[in-house]
């Protein structure tokens, strides 16, 4: 259970009070004195993403998805991802046209596409 001040802090923040983690005593304070100088650090879980792979009708589902500390981050390494597949598609002589990330976030939405020809560059 939260003390007050930890749960007034998590209502007024707007923070699920079940991910507070409050520290009491710094040093050498204890007791009630510590409570006065009690530090908050917030513990705040990074959001996941799920990068499902769209090739025409087949749609291979990522069940895991990875944590990252947004969207753009996860684009950035769905951009890296797709480039190392191309590059396998390539050696294998296999079809590359169509395919794509559709990163999805923790509610099921797709939140961004990330098609698989937009990581060449091609002149």
């Amino acid at each position: 259970m939260l003390s007050p001040a930890p749960a007034k802090y998590a209502q007024a923040s707007g923070l699920d009070a079940s991910r507070l983690k409050f520290f009491w005593g710094l040093g050498q304070r204890q007791g009630d004195h510590a409570e006065h100088c009690g530090q908050f650090l917030i513990s705040r879980t990074m959001p996941r993403f799920y990068f499902h792979i769209r090739d025409g009708d087949v749609h291979e589902i990522d069940p895991d998805g990875l944590e990252f500390a947004s969207l753009e981050d996860a684009v950035v390494d769905a951009r890296k991802a797709a480039r190392e597949m191309l590059a396998e598609k390539l050696i294998a002589n296999e079809h590359i046209d169509g395919q794509r990330f559709e990163i999805a976030d923790e509610t099921g939405n797709v939140v961004e596409t990330v098609p698989f020809k937009s990581v060449l560059r091609l002149n």
